[in-house]
């Protein structure tokens, strides 16, 4: 992630990140979306903080009576660490739900957060969950993919694919199929 100010560049290097879940969370299956309770995490992370600023290049050096000064260069970006940070056995905790999405023959699952803080006591009122979504994006996992599955009735020797699906279901998930012929 890259950050511009008044000539100067900030670049954002996370170098290290482990998360752990510490217990089993809090699962219940109720139709398209699905909560996730009680996740409780722990994390390791490192990270770099860079600079990028215009930086004098002497290519000539002159002198005058004795003096000595840089009577010609120009300017080139450099790049210097600005800041790095290690952070260990930091603790969270988080709970949020996993939406069920199809985009043509893929199920897909979109995880976001409805709450996420910091495990210790006078930090567990502070919802961060806004904050992660707008800085981070979380992408959509693959569930099924059923572009690959074909359907064979041996005796019609006729093969067949699914063609689409929905989803649909309140307190249940229902998938209606739709085959194709192949």
């Amino acid at each position: 992630m890259e950050a511009k100010t008044r000539g100067f560049e900030l670049a954002f290097f996370l170098q290290h990140l482990r998360i752990d879940v510490r217990n089993a969370p809090l699962i219940k299956l109720s139709g398209i979306s699905t909560a996730v309770k009680n996740v409780s995490l722990s994390v390791d992370a490192a990270a770099q903080v860079w600079i990028k600023y215009p930086h004098w290049v002497c290519t000539r050096d002159c002198n005058f009576g004795g003096l000595g000064f840089c009577c010609e260069g120009h300017f080139e970006d450099r790049w210097d660490l600005l800041q790095q940070t290690t952070i260990g056995d930091f603790y969270m905790g988080a709970d949020g739900h996993v939406n069920l999405e199809v985009r043509g023959q893929v199920v897909y699952g979109l995880a976001s957060f409805d709450k996420l803080f910091i495990d210790y006591p006078i930090l567990r009122e502070i919802n961060l969950a806004a904050y992660v979504i707008q800085f981070f994006k979380i992408d959509p996992f693959q569930i099924v993919d059923a572009r690959s599955l074909v359907a064979v009735i041996p005796y019609a020797n006729t093969r067949y694919q699914i063609s689409s699906i929905a989803l649909k279901g309140k307190g249940e998930i229902r998938a209606e199929l739709t085959l194709a012929k192949l």
